[in-house]
């Protein structure tokens, strides 16, 4: 009689270790130093077992949605709710592709909820970087998850894949009126047939410009100080960020279905009679842009919310909740941060008397930098962020309906007044961000209001976007009581105001939580918000904010577990799968002990089954697993796993 001890491991350390294809603890190989000798006619059967199991989390329909909230926290007070806030929970469903009840293990269920957490963040910082993970205790016994958001603050200078942004500027009597370099960044008019003005008007599809001061350069040098006669001035041209959709209105422009690019009157700005204006130029949605009319004049543009602008063409529509074009008078002596505020009308860029050639934008996490740089290289400040100053003479806001702002560039062009260029010259995107494709939908390729319209849920982009915050109609000569959530100085800087929150269940003061009910899941009991005790240990180069859960989620192992000897020749029938098996034993699910964690087992009854071998055996390996009922690998078992074999000589009477 002989007793084989085998183990995956040497100790249990590491409960959860894994450390190869051929030592895994639900599945191993012991190699001998030496050949040992099986007498012939011989039996074997399970001594005794050691293992670390998992067990299995049941997830039905009532335990599987939950939000997150990327924002301030907030606890419901006078100037501390959600509706002061540019941010609004994001809904997050577990196992959104399957129904029924789950059953999984602690790991896939941390894997699981990693790619929740991700297919619903999608603020640019903090897109597709969420991490899960199972945390243990001394004894490496589960104790709950931990969750960590990391805040990614590099970025990278590329040149961005554009594409036609309004389709009928693309074409007129067949002719492709541009063409666009993506090596050098270059847009650039082409001959046109057509004898009225085009445009060519391109937006980014790949390269959203990161809030972690990321700038975004356009030389205009190939489109200023170009005088082309009365009714042929200057080629008009905008340069921006552009907010695009996956669901184009009309087909024609990649415009969110609450865009109108002919709501109110400062859209006809620019022009000198029928000359070019903004509209005639840009009809896709931007959220910012600087703008060079027909008559030569500059001019600076954004999209907020307008409510004192009355209905637009259709009365029926409630145009006055709508992102509405509105002109930022960076030359009144209210735009105290600017170099021109106080020069009473538009610089004209047909004199250009500063020489000016480059525009600069600047995303200091909300707050948008507008800045002008001459041929000399000196930068002038057009529009800087000051929470003091008056609402108006601030850029809107970068909210979560902007995210994904990605650059966009259009010039004029007709028959006569062509070949002018634009150029990107520097692009800093999210190191993170996969491509960015508004023609594609799905939270992976574009932003959140991109998403809710491919949802359907136009109401709850309505509601933010109508915030007071956002809406120019109200509170315009007095500062917005909003204050915008801006790059910390430091090392490394942060955007400390937008902290990661995850809403478990519904929750007076993050509102829009409706159906939540994953607190005792996730390991937060009843807390409805998990808004207290994030760390933020800050290393080098980004911010961590992680916490881990408060409570144990329970734990229920509700499938049987057989021992099988592989390379042996004994023999079992395994009558559900209906063909023979190499099973040995099985482990009782219960034996007076817990239910997870280390669990030992020693049959009070040793079943032998015979090897069949009727000469001695040589044996240089011993192959272990263990399987559930249908042979399938049982990977809820972790860490070190203990397997005794008892060989005897079958008793031939």
């Amino acid at each position: 009689m002989s007793l084989v001890i085998c183990s995956n491991l040497e100790s249990d350390a590491n409960i959860t270790s894994r450390e190869s294809s051929i030592y895994k603890p639900y599945s191993f190989r012991n190699a001998l130093s030496s050949t040992m000798t099986i007498p012939k006619n011989a039996q074997v059967a399970l001594q005794s077992c050691k293992i670390n199991l998992d067990g299995t989390i049941t997830i039905g329909e009532d335990s599987r949605i939950f939000y997150q909230y990327i924002g301030p926290y907030l606890d419901g007070t006078a100037g501390n709710t959600l509706q002061d806030t540019t941010n609004s929970p994001i809904r997050c469903d577990l196992f959104n592709t399957s129904k029924g009840v789950k059953q999984v293990q602690v790991e896939q269920l941390a894997s699981e909820l990693q790619k929740s957490i991700n297919r619903g963040l999608v603020h640019p910082l903090y897109a597709l970087k969420a991490e899960v993970s199972v945390v243990r205790d001394a004894d490496q016994k589960f104790t709950g998850f931990s969750y960590k958001y990391p805040q990614e603050l590099r970025v990278t200078d590329v040149k961005p894949q554009m594409v036609s942004s309004w389709l009928k500027s693309v074409r007129d009597g067949g002719t492709t009126n541009y063409t666009y370099d993506q090596a050098t960044g270059t847009l650039t008019t082409t001959a046109h047939t057509a004898t009225k003005r085009s445009q060519a008007n391109i937006t980014g599809l790949n390269t959203v410009l990161s809030p972690a001061s990321g700038e975004l350069i356009f030389d205009c040098a190939g489109s200023v100080n170009i005088d082309g006669g009365a009714q042929n001035k200057a080629p008009g041209f905008a340069v921006g960020l552009s907010c695009g959709s996956n669901t184009p209105f009309g087909k024609r422009n990649f415009n969110p279905q609450n865009y109108r690019w002919n709501r109110g009157g400062d859209y006809n700005k620019g022009g000198i009679g029928s000359n070019l204006t903004l509209s005639t130029l840009v009809k896709n949605m931007f959220e910012v842009c600087v703008f060079v009319g027909g008559d030569g004049r500059l001019f600076i543009f954004h999209t907020p919310v307008r409510s004192n602008v009355a209905d637009g063409p259709i009365s029926t529509r409630r145009y006055k909740k709508n992102p509405t074009i509105t002109e930022l008078k960076y030359y009144e002596a209210g735009n105290t941060g600017g170099d021109f505020s106080g020069l009473g009308a538009n610089y004209n860029m047909l004199t250009n008397t500063q020489k000016l050639q480059k525009f600069k934008f600047v995303l200091n996490g909300e707050a948008v930098i507008v800045n002008a740089i001459k041929e000399d290289g000196t930068e002038i400040t057009l529009v800087n962020y000051d929470a003091t100053k008056d609402k108006e003479y601030n850029v809107k806001a970068m909210g979560q309906n902007t995210y994904g702002a990605q650059p966009f560039m259009a010039i004029q062009v007709n028959a006569v007044n062509f070949n002018h260029s634009l150029v990107i010259e520097k692009c800093e995107r999210c190191d993170n961000l996969p491509l960015f494709d508004w023609t594609k939908p799905g939270v992976s390729k574009c932003g959140w209001l991109q998403q809710l319209e491919y949802d359907g849920r136009f109401a709850v982009i309505e509601e933010l976007c109508a915030r007071e915050w956002n809406d120019y109609g109200v509170g315009t000569g007095a500062q917005n009581s909003y204050t915008y959530a801006t790059i910390d100085a430091g090392a490394p800087n942060t955007l400390n105001k937008l902290k990661p929150v995850l809403i478990l269940q519904e929750s007076s003061n993050y509102g829009g939580s409706n159906g939540a009910n994953c607190a005792s899941l996730l390991g937060f009991d009843s807390t409805p918000a998990v808004d207290e005790g994030w760390t933020d240990p800050r290393p080098p180069t980004d911010a961590f904010y992680t916490i881990d859960s408060r409570t144990i989620p329970k734990l229920l192992s509700t499938k049987s577990i057989f021992v099988r000897l592989e390379n042996f020749t004994q023999t079992a029938m395994n009558a559900r799968q209906g063909n023979r098996s190499s099973i040995i034993a099985h482990l009782p699910r219960f034996d007076g002990q817990e239910e997870t964690g280390r669990l030992f087992f020693e049959p009070k009854n040793m079943i032998y089954l015979d090897l069949n071998n009727a000469e001695p055996l040589h044996v240089n390996s011993f192959d272990v697993s263990f399987v559930y009922s249908n042979e399938q690998y049982a990977e809820s078992i972790v860490g070190q796993s203990i397997v005794v074999l008892h060989f005897k000589e079958k008793r031939v009477i």
